[in-house]
């Protein structure tokens, strides 16, 4: 009877992990209006910030969910902008600033978020780690 019990017990372990396996990954829906308005909010708590620039979606982390993307002016006499970038369904926040250089949006062309070092330096932003970094194309 216990070996009967046991045997019982396990199939229906099994049945139970077969359709928990079987279920689709239930995501929560982003509100992506919300989460404009909190990376406008993010980016004028910036030090020194100014303005914020168009908002891009853009999935730079190649999780199938869009990020959004700006550019942000900051500075009181040498003015710069830098990229924030917003991994809504993380929670996540990305910033590429520099004292002395500015990085700035410019379109998504061809899918790819184009980027300026400078207005000089094209080129585009790409995670490494939990760091956001220019890649300039090559010439």
């Amino acid at each position: 009877m216990g070996r009967r019990l046991a045997i019982i017990l396990l199939m229906i372990v099994l049945a139970l992990s077969v359709t928990a396996c079987g279920r689709p990954r239930k995501v929560m829906p982003i509100d992506m209006e919300k989460a404009q308005i909190d990376l406008t909010e993010y980016c004028k708590r910036l030090p020194s910030a100014q303005n914020v620039g168009h908002i891009y979606l853009f999935d730079l982390n190649k999780d199938n969910v869009e990020e959004l993307c700006t550019s942000v002016e900051f500075g009181v006499e040498n003015i710069r902008s830098a990229v924030v970038v917003y991994d809504v369904f993380n929670g996540v926040y990305y910033t590429l600033s520099s004292e002395y250089v500015s990085y700035s949006i410019s379109r998504i062309d061809r899918g790819r978020l184009i980027v300026y070092e400078d207005e000089e330096v094209k080129g585009t932003v790409m995670l490494d780690g939990d760091s956001l970094v220019f890649v300039a194309d090559k010439e």
